[in-house]
């Protein structure tokens, strides 16, 4: 197993944030601990694990390799959309935001700048 690392959220419900990720992020089980779920997007490993309270004052980023991808993102996640699709100049980012189920939020971005491919 190569090296990484989780990051893990605290939510009081389970599996509607599972099938919220799953359905419309495309995220894999990566492990089911009925308590605690590990989902996966390419080398992004989220955790979520059922508790009494909700941890929601983070941002979750997705980030695609294209404009037309994230275009692609809004259409799909519009009526979630809590900051419009626009150009962030400072960053050189083009992205947008939507809040999950439980208020957490998570932007969909595109770097506007050539990256190095992550591993």
């Amino acid at each position: 197993m190569k090296k990484g690392g989780i990051i893990f959220f605290k939510t009081k419900k389970l599996d509607q944030i599972k099938n919220f990720y799953i359905e419309n992020f495309d995220m894999e089980i990566f492990l089911d601990q009925k308590k605690c779920v590990i989902l996966k997007y390419e080398n992004l490993l989220l955790g979520f694990c059922d508790s009494e309270e909700v941890e929601n004052s983070s941002t979750i980023t997705f980030f695609y390799e294209s404009k037309n991808k994230v275009e692609k993102m809004y259409e799909k996640l519009k009526k979630l959309v809590t900051v419009d699709l626009k150009i962030n100049p400072y960053f050189k980012i083009y992205h947008f935001y939507i809040k999950d189920p439980e208020g957490r939020n998570v932007e969909i971005q595109h770097f506007l700048d050539k990256i190095s491919e992550v591993c």
